[in-house]
């Protein structure tokens, strides 16, 4: 996953520490997994990243970057 940000004006201090992924199972469907929400929490509970709507291969199926 790529996630661009612009970090002009943010606090850099927010992203240092603890961080928990939290979200649902991701679901089967042939081929492809899709995921969401996911979202990444800071110690304080505080989302850092979102992702709805994810699609996904299964851990496992993509070699040196590059899917068979």
């Amino acid at each position: 996953m790529r996630v661009y940000f612009d970090f002009a004006g943010f606090d850099i201090s927010k992203l240092v520490g603890t961080v928990t992924l939290a979200g649902a199972n991701p679901r089967p469907d042939g081929e492809r997994l899709h995921m969401g929400p996911v979202a990444a929490l800071d110690a304080n509970g505080n989302a850092l990243l979102v992702v709805e709507h994810g699609v996904c291969r299964r851990f496992g199926e993509v070699e040196n970057g590059h899917a068979p």
